[in-house]
């Protein structure tokens, strides 16, 4: 799977990440990312964007529902066998 986007990752210590955090918020407001803050130079803390968290939640629960991953399996190797349908024949049928 592919994104449109790039992540860039960038590492601060706890004192410069206390320091720049009004910074933080503008820049990962305008570029998604994510800021590790690290403490002794381990990773203790991962600052990002609220809507790429709300994301990340949304695709977490979505991953650990085992009857909608099944059915996207199921629906994956239709398609790749050829046995999907066009959108729009489909939309029409829903009278969309």
């Amino acid at each position: 799977m592919t994104t449109n986007f790039e992540w860039e990752t960038r590492e601060l210590g706890t004192h410069d990440a206390s320091r720049s955090l009004a910074r933080i918020v503008n820049d990962l407001n305008t570029t998604p990312g994510v800021v590790s803050v690290r403490r002794y130079g381990k990773p203790v803390l991962a600052i990002m964007n609220w809507d790429d968290y709300e994301s990340l939640i949304e695709t977490l629960e979505i991953v650990r529902d085992t009857e909608a991953m099944e059915s996207f399996r199921r629906a994956v190797k239709q398609f790749e066998a050829g046995e999907g349908r066009d959108f729009e024949e489909f939309a029409a049928e829903l009278g969309l």
